[in-house]
């Protein structure tokens, strides 16, 4: 069981996913080009307009927490081959998450999640005094081997829950704009988090 609160004030240093490519050639042999093709580890994310009971908000409301949320990832991991973000609402009802999916290679996991965290204070809701450390929501870790911290975020006045994961491959944060148990905050997590990552390919 993975066991975390969130750890703020904590510098991440930035991921880098810069490869020095390093080529020797002959001046005196001519060689006909050859148009270079996309990498075959390129992936994208494309997110389920479902999540969890909930469909994708696509009508923008007073802030769209969505475009937000994966212009601060696209901005936090400019290395990324992809980043996006999206806000779900439970038809019907009011129940709102906000989620965020980054496909990147992570070289420090632990990193990475300061990193992705400290990405959502700009995100509308979650500004100033952004993330602090509170009660803790514990989680178990399921599927690719992954760090995940999940506590809760104030958002100005009210807490969110809120979860963050990084593989080697991918990382996430999903914010939930409502209150409920642990234990279902938790299985919520990892039927989103399943979701998710299902969608990068």
């Amino acid at each position: 069981m993975t066991r975390a609160v969130f750890r703020i004030g904590v510098c991440a240093a930035a991921l880098s996913a810069i490869a020095a490519l390093g080529a020797a050639c002959s001046p005196s042999v001519a060689e006909p080009s050859v148009a270079a093709s996309p990498s075959p580890s390129a992936r994208h994310v494309a997110l389920p307009l479902d999540l969890d009971g909930k469909r994708m908000m696509l009508v923008a409301d007073k802030e769209d927490w969505g475009k937000d949320l994966q212009a601060a990832l696209a901005r936090t991991f400019p290395e990324a081959e992809s980043a996006v973000g999206a806000a779900y609402k439970i038809v019907g009802g009011k129940e709102t998450v906000l989620a965020g999916v980054v496909a990147t290679q992570v070289a420090d996991r632990q990193a990475a999640l300061v990193t992705a965290l400290e990405s959502l204070r700009p995100v509308a809701g979650l500004r100033n005094p952004g993330l602090t450390v509170g009660r803790t929501v514990s989680v178990d870790a399921v599927g690719p081997a992954a760090e995940i911290e999940c506590g809760l975020a104030d958002g100005g006045g009210a807490d969110f829950p809120v979860c963050a994961w990084a593989t080697d491959t991918v990382l996430g944060v999903v914010v939930f704009t409502y209150k409920k148990p642990a234990a279902q905050i938790e299985a919520e997590f990892h039927r989103i988090r399943a979701a998710l990552e299902a969608s990068v390919a």
